[in-house]
């Protein structure tokens, strides 16, 4: 598989992840922490008394924060109702939601909301004004990238919907950390090549407008993702990942200060720029989301781009510097794992693929002051897996030191450190510990 495809498919994959789920459950498995065997085969038969004739559960494509059946409370009495979403496509195509109560020990249908569109692509649950009863959020899905955005409350045992409009994408969080949920729209002006991003605030049953602003794009598609985390250790921030072209990308930060939204930086796509995909991902675990971009190795100046085995390089956002450099990942998506480089080796090192008889190789070199390779490092070998006992045994054999890095079903990977050069240079230091930590398998 070619580079750019690589990355493209990974891209649309991680994307996948994040914000899509498969509807294939059984009618157990929709019910969202069920407490008992009991009390879900209870809940499920009272849901199915009330669906609309012909329809059926079903569970929003972005299944992140809802599931078909979700026990939330709406009417702020601190029990909980019962949110159930439908669809029903065999005559009227109708798609929407039921409320269910427990009243005298049985529950019951309180109301019953009709939706637009094709089907349900986000739903989410949030106590928006914080008075004790949480909002129901829908996303209608017309199968076009403009979704029917719509925000229901309860008022006197009846659903009410204070909030309708059309946008590609909404967010919803604290941004500012005042203690007010902020509500976040996304809209794309195809023509003009311009995401709108508005923020709003719940107040009084209904929504009030607190700022827009309008960010770059290049491309039919308008952003890829968005999250909003941590940027820093006190600050939050909106990821958007948005692509250029065919294959680039860019990565804007937007904030939320004095009510007004700010880009963090004044030049987006010059300081993101991503020739391929990487865009933003929390790669370190420490909670704090970082900026991904693509490095040339060393070497590699005359190749073409599709040969070129980049690496992926982090970033987390700094008020005053900027961009502060995290990590560097080396990737092999067809084998499916990720190597970190250790930080002392930045800028010092480069490598080189290799594939001989169906032999595969990663092999890292240590630069000279003029960027000329000296000496291998480390060497990254894969072997199959149904050859594994014999290779091993021959290694052993041979008295050479290896280290097991993991395993996938086809292939094993092990590790070779050059320890006569390390023992001399330690400016590249590495134990077999952190080698270990550090290669992750992706599959």
């Amino acid at each position: 598989m070619n580079k750019i495809l690589k990355f493209s498919v990974l891209f649309m994959s991680i994307t996948f992840v994040l914000t899509g789920c498969y509807k294939l459950s059984t009618p157990e498995q929709l019910i969202e922490k069920p407490k008992s065997k009991v009390e879900k085969e209870i809940i499920k038969e009272s849901i199915e008394k009330f669906l609309p004739q012909g329809s059926n559960l079903t569970i929003p494509l972005d299944c992140k924060e809802a599931g078909a059946i979700n026990k939330v409370d709406i009417d702020g009495d601190n029990q909980d109702e019962i949110v159930a979403f439908y669809e029903e496509q065999e005559k009227n195509f109708e798609i929407g939601f039921i409320i269910l109560k427990k009243i005298n020990n049985s529950w019951k249908m309180i109301d019953l909301v009709k939706g637009e569109g094709f089907d349900i692509s986000y739903a989410s649950f949030y106590d928006l004004n914080k008075d004790g009863k949480s909002e129901i959020i829908v996303s209608w899905d017309y199968g076009d990238y403009a979704k029917i955005k719509s925000i229901y409350t309860m008022k006197q045992s009846k659903i009410k919907r204070i909030f309708n409009g059309k946008y590609r994408g909404i967010e919803i969080d604290d941004l500012n950390n005042d203690g007010k949920l902020d509500i976040f729209l996304f809209s794309y002006d195809s023509k003009r090549l311009v995401i709108t991003l508005s923020v709003y605030n719940y107040v009084i049953d209904k929504l009030k407008f607190i700022d827009k602003i309008n960010i770059q794009a290049n491309y039919e598609i308008g952003y890829s993702n968005i999250k909003v985390g941590k940027a820093s250790e006190n600050k939050k921030g909106i990821f958007i990942d948005i692509p250029l072209g065919s294959h680039s990308a860019y990565t804007q930060l937007i904030f939320l200060e004095n009510n007004k939204l700010k880009n963090a930086f004044k030049d987006s796509i010059s300081k993101t720029y991503q020739i391929y995909p990487v865009g933003s991902n929390d790669i370190d675990s420490d909670k704090v989301i970082e900026i991904g971009v693509l490095t040339q190795p060393i070497g590699y100046e005359e190749e073409a781009l599709v040969n070129i085995p980049w690496l992926n390089t982090w970033y987390k956002w700094d008020e005053k510097e900027g961009l502060r450099f995290v990590v560097e990942n080396y990737y092999d998506y067809d084998e499916g794992y990720r190597f970190d480089l250790p930080q002392n080796w930045k800028d010092k090192f480069t490598l080189k693929e290799y594939n001989i008889n169906n032999q595969k190789r990663v092999v890292f070199y240590s630069l000279e002051k003029s960027k000329n390779i000296k000496n291998e490092i480390l060497t990254i070998e894969y072997f199959e897996k149904n050859n594994w006992k014999k290779e091993e045994k021959k290694l052993n054999e041979q008295n050479k030191k290896f280290i097991y890095l993991g395993e996938n079903k086809k292939t094993v990977f092990v590790a070779f450190l050059n320890n006569k050069y390390l023992d001399r240079n330690k400016d590249f230091y590495v134990d077999r510990e952190n080698i270990h930590k550090n290669f992750k398998l992706l599959y």
